[in-house]
């Protein structure tokens, strides 16, 4: 479904210099992000559904609608847009937000993955919910999405239990999904810290704190492994681990470590999150599909958090490595989508997610531009994909 390019009525003009930046950093990540919601928003959203379309063109088999996941990611997007300025994105936040109450299961008070409110909820689905609404809280100060954040929250915690020693489930059938995942522990952690900044209730803060610490020590004593990774999931009968590495079960772990450290003041609770993240960048180093490569082997949606992991950390401790490693990461995706290599919501949303939160963390420096010829590529915004007008030699002098 994506229409051919279009110019705008005002045409944007942007220079992207190979080797040297023409740019600032952070106004060129808010330049792409807003090239990237603005392509989402023409490409998949379906005004009459208040919906996203899971993929576009969208294909005769399959689900026509994003699943939850999707919408998760997708709303944390469209939080950055207005975050950054962009208002015009903050009434559409709030069809958005009416259009998934076909989702709401209301006897769990949880979201189902699909339409309908079924009993088909993935407590990690709405632990991504609960993050991206409070984003929008702070966004747009807005109550309707702290209300919805603090009852989702309060629906997750029934998925906590002292079977395997504690921690969450993936999925609220017990039955026929009997295991506890990383994904479902590390967000459900942040998803209680960062609500409960915005609580005034001093009993439920210190209830969420409990939690939420509980839940990070149950995680990492039962699913970390020898490289200070972490694992996918343990089954609750056979204490089994399942030993899948993702970057999103690492990242989710080092986020809620820092929520946690955010509170305490602990350098125990900062050095867990070092280690995670020195663990993920050498587990980088030896999985780049090339020698200089800068990205994770592993799916856009999970490489997501751990670039916010990893801007995360860089806020904290000012440890440069971090930005540039998130930087290239979210480049090298950048440059993917431009390519035209992803066509789903949940991947192009999770590009446009990285690009908003260079945005919003900035480049505190600027490599030197090595010297000799390089050449700067003159582009101007279409609706859907940037049209390349045409490409001039400079001659860069090293600074």
């Amino acid at each position: 479904m994506h229409n051919a390019l279009a110019f705008p009525t005002a045409i944007v003009i942007s220079l992207v210099l190979t080797g040297c930046r023409s740019l600032a950093p952070r106004q060129e990540a808010r330049q792409r992000a807003l090239v990237l919601t603005q392509a989402i928003e023409q490409d998949f959203w379906d005004p009459e559904k208040r919906a996203y379309l899971e993929e576009s063109p969208r294909r005769a088999k399959g689900l026509p609608y994003a699943m939850m996941w999707a919408n998760g990611v997708q709303f944390t997007v469209l939080s950055g847009a207005v975050r950054a300025g962009a208002d015009e994105y903050a009434p559409h936040m709030r069809e958005f937000l009416a259009g998934m109450e076909r989702f709401w299961n209301g006897r769990r008070q949880l979201y189902s993955a699909y339409f309908g409110g079924t009993d088909d909820v993935y407590y990690d689905d709405n632990q991504w919910l609960v993050l991206a609404y409070v984003e929008a809280y702070e966004a747009t100060r807005d109550e309707a999405y702290l209300d919805k954040a603090v009852a989702i929250t309060e629906g997750c915690l029934k998925g906590v239990d002292a079977v395997a020693g504690g921690g969450s489930y993936w999925h609220v059938d017990r039955k026929k999904y009997l295991t506890k995942n990383t994904c479902a522990n590390g967000p459900l952690a942040t998803a209680l810290l960062r609500v409960r900044k915005h609580l005034e209730d001093q009993e439920v803060r210190a209830r969420y704190l409990k939690q939420a610490e509980d839940v990070l020590i149950w995680t990492r004593d039962t699913l970390k492994d020898g490289r200070g990774l972490m694992l996918d999931s343990i089954h609750t009968e056979t204490g089994k681990v399942n030993t899948w590495t993702f970057t999103y079960n690492t990242a989710l772990m080092i986020q809620g470590w820092l929520e946690l450290y955010a509170v305490t003041g602990k350098s125990t609770h900062l050095a867990e999150a070092n280690q995670l993240a020195r663990a993920s960048a050498h587990w980088l180093k030896a999985h780049a599909p090339a020698p200089d490569g800068h990205h994770y082997e592993d799916a856009t949606f999970f490489v997501v958090h751990l670039v916010e992991a990893l801007l995360h950390l860089h806020a904290i401790t000012g440890e440069d490595r971090w930005l540039v490693l998130g930087e290239q990461t979210a480049d090298f995706y950048w440059h993917a989508w431009r390519r035209g290599r992803t066509h789903k919501l949940l991947e192009t949303a999770a590009i446009a997610r990285m690009q908003w939160l260079l945005a919003d963390a900035g480049r505190t420096h600027l490599a030197a531009c090595p010297p000799g010829v390089r050449y700067i590529r003159i582009e101007a915004d279409g609706k859907s994909r940037p049209l390349v007008l045409g490409e001039v030699d400079v001659v860069c002098d090293g600074t």
